[in-house]
């Protein structure tokens, strides 16, 4: 659960985010159910923004569309193909400091699904 504290700064480990999210602190009278989506909608974009910006993402990409490749019609396939090269010819996503180890619990996550991946292609 710390590591959840690390990945999102609005969650805090004081019961700050439940009396938020119930609407007790700061007078809010946004239904709760409501402020929690919308705490879980941040959260999630906040998650795939790292994961897209992560070193290792294109490689991930890359090894997909690979799997997506396979049994797939030949129009598919070269649709596939078309992104595949786009991809490899972006120049990066451009995470900011964009180094492997800052955050290892998404290095390992990168690495686990790219070799999931990998394998079944």
């Amino acid at each position: 659960m710390e590591d959840l504290y690390s990945i999102h700064p609005g969650i805090s480990r004081g019961g700050g985010a439940a009396s938020e999210a119930s609407g007790v602190a700061g007078g809010d009278r946004s239904p709760p159910v409501a402020v929690a989506a919308a705490g879980a909608a941040d959260l999630t974009e906040l998650m795939k923004t790292q994961i897209a910006g992560h070193p290792s993402y294109p490689s991930l990409l890359s090894a997909y569309i690979e799997c997506r490749k396979v049994g797939a019609p030949p129009e598919v396939a070269t649709l596939l193909e078309e992104i595949g090269r786009e991809g490899r010819g972006g120049g990066g996503g451009g995470r900011a400091g964009g180094e492997i180890g800052l955050d290892p619990e998404l290095d390992e996550f990168m690495v686990a699904n790219h070799r999931a991946l990998v394998v079944v292609a």
